[in-house]
């Protein structure tokens, strides 16, 4: 049986380098299976999100209980505990809510929290929600991005 642009329906895409996500999504669209793989642990959360996703009613579930679970000042000594760079690459409260999550989400293991970090990051990653940080868009932009990423998805 073949698809409309001509492949074989059921067939394997494999992507090596799969960055974030988009052959393989297009795969599982067009009724094939699909693998991915990467390095890049942003990446590989991105992929996995777009290709395991959960239904809404259990995210928000999810996200009800995290928030139920933020407790502000619980945070304060492991904020003061970064480097100074996360003081002017977010708001303080802001900072105290990417610790937690980076603490409560288990983002390899569960497909829901999978989802949440990869929104998360994907609003992270936005150039022009951190475009102060930086003069002029060159590789060092990308590095620091990079830098801050990796960071809140590292375990504490």
């Amino acid at each position: 049986m073949t698809h409309e642009g001509g492949g074989l329906l059921g067939t394997v895409v494999y992507d090596p380098f799969c960055g974030r996500g988009t052959a393989p999504f297009q795969a599982l669209l067009m009724n094939r299976r699909a693998i991915g793989n990467d390095i890049n642990a942003v990446a590989y959360c991105v992929t996995k999100a777009k290709t395991n996703a959960p239904d809404l009613e259990h995210v928000e579930q999810r996200l009800d209980l995290l928030e139920a679970g933020f407790d502000m000042a619980r945070w304060e000594d492991a904020a003061s505990s970064h480097p100074e760079f996360f003081s002017y690459a977010f708001a303080p409260e802001t900072f105290k809510q990417l610790l937690y999550l980076r603490d409560s989400l288990h983002w390899s293991a569960s497909d829901l929290d999978c989802m949440i970090a990869a929104v998360v990051l994907g609003i992270l990653s936005r150039r022009r929600q951190i475009s102060f940080l930086f003069e002029q868009p060159d590789a060092k932009d990308y590095q620091h991005q990079a830098f801050l990423l990796h960071t809140l998805l590292e375990a504490t």
